[in-house]
């Protein structure tokens, strides 16, 4: 029997400020915009999107790492635990955040250098 990967103990998407989940958020938004335009837009289209998700997730991490949330090593954690949040809601129509509010948000931040 194949054994599946633990899951976190704790949900990462409850801890530190708001800004810095709405980052993380915003970047699993993008993320699924990304994987539903693929589908139909030209790959020139829609890459910028992969851009907005590293500089949103560097953004939140980089918030939760000096708020002493994050200690740099748990990153994916909370960029996975964002990112399977968002996924789900935008299959459902239901984004906490609008695409183009998450769009906005990453247009203000600098080139993300988190992975």
């Amino acid at each position: 029997t194949p054994s599946t990967p633990a899951a976190p103990e704790k949900d990462y998407t409850i801890l530190g400020s708001q800004d810095a989940r709405d980052d993380l958020y915003c970047a699993g938004v993008v993320s699924a915009e990304f994987d539903a335009k693929i589908k139909t837009d030209h790959p020139d289209k829609v890459v910028p999107l992969i851009e907005m998700q590293k500089s949103l997730d560097s953004a939140g991490i980089k918030k939760l790492r000096a708020e002493g949330v994050s200690t740099g090593e748990d990153w994916a954690y909370f960029t996975n635990g964002f990112s399977e949040k968002a996924h789900a809601d935008y299959a459902k129509g239901a984004t906490r955040i609008p695409v183009a509010t998450c769009v906005e948000r990453a247009s203000k931040l600098p080139p993300g250098d988190l992975y």
